[in-house]
C-alpha cells in the first residue's frame, strides 16, 4: 500500500511536499490557488528528483505546462490503471535514487 498525503490546493500541496518525504506526486491540473503545472514546476525546484504525474480531465493543457510531469493519466480512469501508474512512478523514484527503499528526505 501507499501512504497518501492530500492537500486542498497548490500552496498546501507545496507545503506538504517540502515537509514530507515522498516517492512520487499525483497532481490534478485544476486546483485552488495554482494550477498543477505551476505546482509541479515549484516542486521540481524544491525536490527535482521526485517524479510527478498529471491526473486530470482537462484537455486544454499546453505542452509548456506538461514539461514538469513525468507521467499522465486522464480522468476518468479505473482504480487499477491509476494504481499501476502510481506504481510505475514510485519505481521510477527508486531507480533515480538508486535504492529499493522509500524516500528518506
Amino acid at each position: 500500500g501507499y501512504r497518501v498525503l492530500t492537500a486542498n490546493g497548490g500552496v498546501a500541496a507545496l507545503e506538504a511536499f517540502a515537509a514530507c518525504p515522498v516517492d512520487a506526486v499525483v497532481l490534478d491540473y485544476e486546483m485552488p490557488g495554482m494550477n498543477g503545472g505551476q505546482v509541479a514546476r515549484e516542486m521540481m525546484r524544491i525536490k527535482p528528483l521526485v517524479p510527478k504525474m498529471l491526473f486530470s480531465a482537462s484537455t486544454d493543457i499546453s505542452s509548456d505546462e506538461t514539461r514538469a510531469f513525468q507521467g499522465y493519466c486522464s480522468k476518468p480512469t479505473s482504480l487499477f490503471t491509476l494504481a499501476s501508474q502510481v506504481g510505475a512512478m514510485t519505481s521510477l523514484a527508486m531507480s533515480i535514487r538508486g535504492s529499493g527503499s522509500p524516500a528518506a528526505a
